[in-house]
């Protein structure tokens, strides 16, 4: 996991260091997504033509149930990042349309534990973990609040394929039962999920 963040971190630093290279504008600001998933979102090239790079986080979860001696513990994180083109149009005086793609790659872990904390070596383990690579259309507005801020909405339908493995280990005494099960799948179209809010600062 540690290796795929920090490939990932290399990728969209080289993106951006790459895109600095004599631009126009620049814009950097918060994005977020479904109202708990925030992120940075950095754009440069001319005023009608930018590059575009996202990096959206959750703050992960943490929970524990205990009724009596059985403790049920789950954690998850997501992280995503994404880039790609975006054109712009101006429809009113502080009204611009957007229009573009991206490319995009997200990281999901999810693991869930259940035991019996006045027994040893006893319990249950199950570790998720999803890559999903995909491409997604953008479609949206900016709203110029002043000179240097900018509202932007935008809806990413798109398609994305989804790979991983999940991994049940069950602990009886000092022996353990594993089973790693592999998934696949695709998802595609417009959900909660696809629509981005942004609040950037022109440089």
């Amino acid at each position: 996991m540690k290796n795929v963040i920090l490939v990932l971190c290399f990728s969209f630093v080289s993106f951006i260091m790459t895109a600095q290279d004599g631009p126009r504008l620049r814009e950097i600001g918060l994005a977020f997504s479904s109202l708990n998933n925030f992120g940075l979102t950095y754009k440069t090239g001319k005023n009608n033509s930018l590059w575009r790079f996202n990096a959206l986080f959750t703050n992960g979860t943490h929970s524990k149930d205990e009724s009596g001696k059985l403790v049920d513990e789950t954690s998850a994180f997501n992280a995503s990042i994404s880039a790609g083109k975006e054109y712009r149009s101006v429809l009113y005086d502080k009204l611009q349309l957007r229009y573009g793609a991206d490319i995009s790659f997200s990281y999901n872990h999810i693991i869930s534990n259940s035991y019996n904390d006045k027994l040893e070596y006893n319990g249950l383990s199950i570790s998720t973990n999803t890559y999903k690579p995909g491409i997604n259309v953008v479609l949206g507005l900016n709203y110029t609040i002043s000179d240097n801020l900018i509202f932007g909405v935008e809806l990413l339908p798109g398609f994305a394929y989804s790979t991983g493995s999940t991994v049940r280990k069950d602990y009886n005494n000092y022996n353990v039962l594993e089973r790693k099960t592999d998934k696949s799948g695709y998802s595609y179209g417009l959900n909660t999920s696809s629509a981005l809010l942004t609040l950037a600062f022109r440089l």
